[in-house]
C-alpha cells in the first residue's frame, strides 16, 4: 500500500465500500469517506484548523460547515469500523484527523482499548481550546 489514498463515494451507497487486507495476525480495512463532506473534514477542519495547532506556522483558516463536516466522518468512521468489534478487537487511531474517532466509539457503546497515536507534538491547552472556539 504505497502512500496516502483518498477514496470517496457520493452517498448513494447504504454501506460503505469495504477493502480488507490481511496485516500479520490482524487485517487493514480501507473504506469510501462520503464525498459530501470530505472538503470540510480533510482541507477543512483536520488540516486548516488542527494541523496548524499542531504545528503551528500557518493561519488557522475553518469554519463551523468544516467541523461539522469533521465530526461527521468522525461519527461516519466510528460506524463503519463497529463490524469489526470483537471482544478481542483492539482500535488503533492515527492522527489528528480522528482526534473525536474515539469519543465517538465510545458513544456508540464501544468498550474495548482505544489507542490514539499524533505524530506531532501535544498543542498547548491553549491552541486547542482555540479549536474549540472555532467548533462552537
Amino acid at each position: 500500500m504505497g502512500g496516502f489514498q483518498r477514496r470517496v463515494r457520493d452517498g448513494s451507497q447504504k454501506e460503505p465500500f469495504v477493502e480488507i487486507e490481511a496485516l500479520g495476525a490482524g487485517a487493514l480495512a480501507m473504506l469510501d469517506l462520503p464525498a459530501a463532506h470530505y472538503g470540510g473534514y480533510y482541507e477543512g477542519f483536520a488540516n486548516s484548523a488542527l494541523w496548524p495547532r499542531c504545528i503551528p506556522l500557518r493561519l488557522i483558516l475553518a469554519s463551523q460547515d468544516d467541523y461539522g463536516s469533521y465530526r461527521e466522518v468522525n461519527a461516519f468512521m466510528a460506524r463503519a469500523l463497529l463490524r469489526f468489534q470483537k471482544p478481542e478487537t483492539v482500535f488503533w487511531i492515527q492522527d489528528y484527523h480522528f482526534l473525536a474517532l474515539g469519543a465517538e466509539l465510545r458513544e456508540l457503546g464501544v468498550t474495548q482499548p482505544v489507542g490514539f497515536f499524533l505524530h506531532t507534538p501535544w498543542p498547548a491547552r491553549s491552541v486547542i481550546v482555540a479549536c474549540r472556539i472555532i467548533a462552537n
